[in-house]
């Protein structure tokens, strides 16, 4: 079993998850022995046991049932949204009962032109949207990144699905170069009109049901609003239609959270998909009641907006509404380092890089991308700070904690390459235009060497040099006013009222718009 953190530190790293906690909010009764029954769904963020969203959860006595089908989880891959029944202490350990995965769409992509641009996919009519925290990962030779995604490769998207036709992407998966005969497409959403005695709408795909076979429903419950999985073994028509071959009626037809008798806890991570007021939104296109006793971390009712990555702790009431007790916006990564580590410290869990403290904990997406490793041997693997040395190149995303250094949201091992150059990039926090140096996320940059780079506080750096005694010495630079929206955050306890957990957010494009052919395939 490979663990982040000591057990010492595990309460603090289950309070910085992205989608889990394992604290009572009555903290006189809670202790490392607190075990709670948890629904939960999350992000998988690195294996052995498996870890989603700062839990670390055995596995020994689980079942796995993935896309429908039983199996193990040698079919979970990193990325994925599983839905996990279990128990969590505040210790940060649990015990995993059930595993599902369910993807949201495989199919053929239609449109990738607007990827340079926003960063979505047309994927068989869904919109699907990627940033850096989405996985990606490719069997197709010729498709090393996100990039290079062509009009009809067959694509896997796990994410967030609103349901009426837009996919937050945490894995991106191309599985072929096109789509081959007797091989199964599939997607899920909401029916929308218009509908006709042959076909419905699904987000901006037509959906031909002439000949489809009908699972928990009859033909005639065709209706707007209802969730469906539809399932195809054919290419488009030549009206461009999803021919399906099987449909299935899902979770009742509605996009609900399953009511539990005994009260049991749920956490949901994901994207605000709608705001229909300040005492109701809906999440991951699921409902979500506010109350007035609902704590806010890191915001308030004006801080909701679509397309904000959020936690929601609650319970579910009987029509399937998850009545939060908390919801939990999470602060932004907006800094990115790639560059050696200069020291590491086990006790405490952190690196040093460009002289700045920087804390992996059991949320850090950790990739372990080395050209020298077997892939094979990196797939189930969560590198933990004692695997690391100084030297070993990284990159790094992380946002400003509570002690002045920095949390990592990701992190991504790499083989160094000579004259590989390092990169720096966050807010200018200052300038001294005699000088030529300007502060950029706490680190002192000379960019007397960067040609045009012209620094104004508050902007958006984006750098390339070289990390040398205490300074970035640049060589190529260049800034831009960033209207990103930010969530601030620390890395303290959830439950201190005056500590809240490293929740983050991700709004930014590519690390890598400073082009670096070696580093287009990372999306971190």
């Amino acid at each position: 079993m490979k663990a982040i953190l000591k057990k010492s530190t595990l309460a603090l790293a289950v309070i910085a998850s992205l989608g889990l906690s394992a604290c009572n909010e009555d903290k006189s009764t809670t202790n490392d022995s607190t075990v709670i029954n948890k629904s939960s769904t999350g992000v998988i963020t690195g294996f052995g046991s498996i870890f989603i969203n700062g839990v670390e959860y055995e596995t020994d006595q689980a079942s796995f049932v993935v896309d429908g089908v039983a199996g193990d989880e040698s079919l979970l891959k990193l990325g994925m949204v599983v839905t996990l029944s279990g128990d969590a202490a505040a210790d940060g350990t649990g015990n995993a009962v059930a595993v599902e995965f369910e993807n949201e769409v495989e199919g053929i992509v239609i449109d990738n032109s607007n990827y340079g641009t926003d960063g979505t996919f047309n994927i068989m009519g869904l919109t699907i949207h990627t940033d850096e925290d989405t996985v990606f990962e490719s069997a197709v030779d010729s498709v090393t990144s996100m990039a290079e995604i062509a009009n009809d490769n067959i694509i896997e998207v796990s994410g967030y699905s609103s349901g009426d036709g837009s996919v937050w992407a945490t894995r991106l998966e191309v599985k072929k170069p096109l789509l081959s005969d007797g091989d199964d497409i599939e997607m899920k959403g909401r029916v929308s009109l218009p509908i006709t005695d042959t076909t419905f709408m699904i987000g901006e795909m037509v959906v031909n049901y002439a000949s489809a076979e009908f699972d928990d429903m009859t033909v005639d419950m065709i209706a707007e609003g209802l969730l469906l999985e539809v399932k195809s073994d054919t290419e488009l028509n030549d009206a461009k239609e999803l021919v399906a071959t099987k449909i299935e009626l899902k979770n009742s037809g509605k996009k609900k959270h399953k009511y539990e008798e005994d009260d049991e806890e749920v956490e949901v991570q994901g994207v605000i998909t709608n705001v229909i007021s300040s005492t109701e939104i809906e999440v991951n296109g699921s409902t979500v009641l506010l109350e007035t006793t609902t704590r806010i971390v890191h915001g308030d009712v004006s801080t909701l907006t679509n397309g904000l990555k959020v936690k929601v702790k609650g319970n579910v009431d009987v029509d399937g509404n998850l009545v939060a007790e908390k919801l939990i916006f999470k602060p932004s990564g907006d800094i990115k380092m790639t560059g050696k580590i200069e020291a590491t410290d086990i006790i405490n869990n952190t690196i040093k890089l460009f002289g700045l403290t920087v804390t992996l904990n059991n949320s850090t997406m950790v990739e372990d991308d080395r050209d020298d490793v077997d892939k094979s041997e990196l797939v189930k693997y969560k590198f933990g700070v004692d695997d690391l040395v100084v030297g070993d190149w990284i990159k790094i995303k992380a946002f400003k904690n509570a002690s002045g250094g920095l949390t990592a949201t990701k992190a991504k091992r790499k083989t160094f390459k000579e004259g590989k150059e390092e990169k720096l990039e966050g807010k200018i926090e200052s300038v001294d235009m005699l000088a030529l140096t300007t502060v950029v996320a706490g680190v002192t940059v000379d960019y007397s060497s960067a040609g045009e780079f012209t620094p104004e506080v508050g902007m958006k750096a984006e750098l390339k040099g070289s990390f040398t005694d205490n300074v970035f010495t640049a060589s190529e630079g260049d800034a831009e006013t960033d209207d990103s929206v930010y969530i601030g955050g620390s890395d303290q306890h959830e439950d201190d009222e005056d500590h809240e957990e490293p929740e983050h957010d991700d709004n930014d494009k590519d690390e890598d718009d400073i082009s670096d052919s070696d580093d287009k395939n990372d999306n971190i």
